[in-house]
């Protein structure tokens, strides 16, 4: 009888594993796409980076860049994967884009993304970040991604949740670490919630 109950207990403690796995994997979250945020509110304000004053020492409404100089950040109309312009990023360093700060609820599931490119064939890293913060502006959870990106258009994209939750905003950090002469554009950002988990 002892053995019987070892064996059931040990049975109902590797399904307790299998749930906790599989969730864990869903919670990695991988699976979500740009078909999926079709009719979804883009959180991110100017996703397009086509509001603001056009110079070379501003950036667009609602986004800031750390340890950007002048001309390492500019609109440019060469390339734009929707409308207007894009950003072009040829620094020769890293540069940090942060957008500003959306609401969140921490049992959401968020898809974020920006699409980049390059102009040639030299192929380049572009990092993707979720970041979210308790209501004192505390950093509470980073998850990022980085994607090589080429001479045509590709979403880097992340899909990120079970957050803590305190979580009530969040930020999309986008990080390119470009090589003189090798300029990077990015356009059309956005960050959408995709899933509620229950």
């Amino acid at each position: 009888m002892k053995l019987f109950s070892r064996r059931i207990r040990l049975y109902l403690f590797s399904l307790a594993i299998i749930f906790i796995i599989s969730s864990c994997f869903y919670g990695s979250i991988s699976d979500f796409s740009e078909e999926d945020i079709n009719g979804q509110k883009n959180e991110l304000y100017n996703p397009s980076f086509e509001e603001g004053e056009y110079a070379a020492v501003n950036m667009p409404t609602g986004w800031v860049a750390l340890d950007a100089k002048p001309h390492d950040i500019v609109w440019d109309n060469e390339f734009a994967k929707d409308g207007g312009k894009s950003l072009r990023i040829d620094a020769n360093k890293k540069i940090v884009l942060v957008s500003e700060a959306f609401s969140l609820k921490p049992n959401n599931v968020y898809y974020s993304r920006v699409f980049a490119r390059t102009q040639d064939e030299f192929t380049q890293n572009v990092s993707i970040s979720f970041v979210t913060f308790n209501k004192n502006g505390k950093k509470l959870d980073k998850f990022s991604i980085t994607h090589q990106v080429g001479n045509k258009w590709e979403p880097v994209n992340i899909t990120t949740g079970f957050f803590k939750g305190s979580a009530v905003f969040g930020r999309v950090v986008i990080t390119v670490n470009t090589r003189s002469g090798h300029p990077v554009w990015l356009d059309q950002t956005g960050s959408y919630m995709v899933y509620e988990i229950k």
